[in-house]
């Protein structure tokens, strides 16, 4: 019983395919990375004279450090949180001072009557 595998495209394509793919993918992750653009320019010069094996690995080195943008991105959140709870208490005292003031007034007036 013999069992067929019908594919259009010839294994060579299917390698160039799957090659390309990962250039794609390393592109992406190269760009996304939370690195200096001095580094993935440093790594962009390297890759061509790596093997699949040390790609393999950079690309899980750099999925680390696309994942890592996440937590820039809650610090960033975190600080505009900050700035918005610090303009609030400003706001709070200001309130506070502006009644303090008219109740310092307002006890001068009942004293001089």
């Amino acid at each position: 019983m013999a069992t067929s595998v019908s594919n259009s495209n010839p294994p060579e394509e299917n390698i160039e395919e799957e090659l390309k793919d990962l250039g794609k993918r390393l592109a992406y992750l190269l760009a996304a990375a939370d690195l200096p653009q001095e580094v993935k320019d440093s790594w962009a010069v390297l890759i061509p004279e790596m093997s699949l094996e040390q790609i393999d690995k950079l690309m899980v080195v750099l999925e680390r450090y696309v994942n890592s943008g996440l937590a820039k991105e809650f610090a960033s959140f975190k600080e505009d949180v900050l700035k918005i709870q610090k303009n609030y208490q400003d706001k709070v005292q200001q309130s506070e001072d502006v009644a303090m003031n008219q109740l310092d007034e307002l006890e001068k007036t009942l004293d001089e009557k």
